[in-house]
C-alpha cells in the first residue's frame, strides 16, 4: 500500500464517505476508501441510523421510480401531500434554530430529489415509511409531508447496499485502516494520507502465524487479542509522541 497512487482518497466509510467515493468514481478516477472498522461492522454511524430521507416532491408520482413494486391500487389509497423547496428549507431552519448556513441549505434542498434518484441508481432499495410515520384515516393512508419513504433495513441496509456497489464499480476499500495524518509536499499541498497498519508489525514475515510464543494474536477474524495489543503498545506510544510533539503553525493566532 505504501507508495500506491490514487486520484481520490476518502477517509470514512459511512453514507457520506461511500457516496463521495461513488461520485468520484463516476469521474473515471482511481478511488481508495478507508474504513477504520473491521469489515464485519463497516459503515460508520450510518450503520445505526434509521434510514429516513427527506426530499422535495410534488406528488406520489415523483416517488414511483423509487417504489417500482407499488401498485396503482396501493397508490390510490395513499395521501402523501407535497413537500416543496420552501417546506424543506423551513424545516431545516426550525430544526437548527436558524443557525444553518443558507447557501448550503439551498444546495441540500435543491439537489435532494436528484440525490435520491441517484442513490436508486446506486442499487439502494426503498420502502414506504408506513410503520413509523403513516396514519390510517378512513380508507386513506396519510403520510406527513417529506417523510414518506425510507431505505430498506434502515442505515444498516443502506451501507450494505452501497458497499457492493462500490466494489462492483472498482473502488478499492481498506478496512481497519485509521488515517492518522496527512502527507504534505514541500509546497504545503496535501499529497496523501498516512494510515497506520498493525499487521506488518504483528506479522513481519511472509507467513502470518496465529500466535507468538504460544500467545494468540487474534480473537477471531476481525479482532486482535489483548496480547497483540500489548505488542503494539510501544508503536502506539511512538505515534502519540510524534503527534504531541508536532508544532501547530500559528498556534497563538488560533
Amino acid at each position: 500500500m505504501a507508495g500506491t497512487s490514487y486520484d481520490v482518497i476518502v477517509v470514512g466509510a459511512g453514507n457520506a464517505g461511500l457516496t463521495a467515493a461513488l461520485a468520484a468514481r463516476q469521474q473515471d478516477t482511481r478511488v481508495l476508501l478507508l474504513d477504520k472498522c473491521p469489515k464485519a461492522v463497516r459503515g460508520g454511524n450510518t450503520r445505526f441510523s434509521g434510514g429516513g430521507f427527506r426530499f422535495t416532491y410534488s406528488s406520489l408520482d415523483d416517488m414511483r421510480p423509487m417504489l417500482p413494486d407499488l401498485t396503482d391500487e396501493e397508490a390510490a389509497r395513499m395521501d402523501v401531500g407535497t413537500y416543496s423547496t420552501a417546506d424543506f428549507v423551513d424545516d431545516v431552519m426550525q430544526v437548527t434554530e436558524y443557525a444553518a448556513d443558507k447557501k448550503l441549505t439551498n444546495i441540500l434542498v435543491d439537489q435532494s430529489y436528484a440525490t435520491v434518484r441517484w442513490l436508486t441508481d446506486m442499487k439502494v432499495k426503498w420502502i414506504l415509511s408506513t410503520s413509523t410515520h403513516a396514519i390510517k384515516m378512513g380508507q386513506k393512508l396519510k403520510f406527513p409531508s417529506g417523510r414518506v419513504i425510507s431505505v430498506n433495513d434502515g442505515g444498516l441496509g443502506l451501507v450494505e447496499m452501497l458497499f457492493p456497489t462500490a466494489e462492483n464499480k472498482g473502488i478499492e476499500i481498506l478496512y481497519e485502516a485509521k488515517a492518522n495524518g496527512l502527507i504534505v509536499d514541500k509546497k504545503g499541498k496535501v499529497a496523501g494520507v498516512r494510515v497506520w497498519d498493525a499487521f506488518p508489525i504483528l506479522c513481519p514475515g511472509e507467513k502470518c502465524d496465529a500466535s507468538v510464543d504460544g500467545h494468540p494474536l487474534f480473537y477471531d477474524g476481525d479482532h486482535i487479542s489483548g496480547y497483540a495489543n500489548r505488542l503494539l503498545l510501544p508503536y502506539f506510544e511512538k505515534v502519540i509522541e510524534s503527534v504531541s510533539a508536532t508544532p501547530v503553525p500559528n498556534a497563538a493566532a488560533q
